[in-house]
């Protein structure tokens, strides 16, 4: 309690504003680009995954993965090696496939909804 009071009155007296040690402005910086590549990378991968569905899977599978995405697997896909291949040199997919899987919608107008090209 005494601990929540001495910040409260140190971050009156300094109006809000500590300022970080260039090292722990920098460190946060580097934190915060690294994030965003880690961001860009997985949406990229995301896109492709999409477009390796769109080419070489029917419509359905993509339904039926989101439904049930324990179904990800080498024997089920043996049909569609070419999203086996993928799969393998992507093994995130794998890992968090309803993260992947959540742009894939199943209406008539095509497997992938991408929330940038919303008007």
């Amino acid at each position: 309690m005494k601990a929540s009071r001495a910040v409260l009155v140190v971050l009156i007296l300094t109006g809000g504003a500590i300022s970080l040690s260039p090292q722990v402005a920098s460190a946060q910086a580097l934190a915060a680009s690294r994030s965003q590549d880690n961001e860009d990378r997985a949406s990229s991968v995301r896109d492709q995954f999409m477009r390796v569905l769109r080419q070489s899977a029917p419509p359905s599978l993509g339904t039926v993965w989101k439904a049930d995405p324990t179904l990800i697997t080498d024997q089920y896909l043996a049909s569609y090696p070419a999203v086996v291949a993928f799969l393998n040199q992507h093994p995130e997919i794998r890992r968090n496939p309803t993260w992947y899987l959540q742009a894939y919608y199943s209406n008539s107008d095509g497997y992938y909804n991408d929330p940038r090209q919303r008007s």
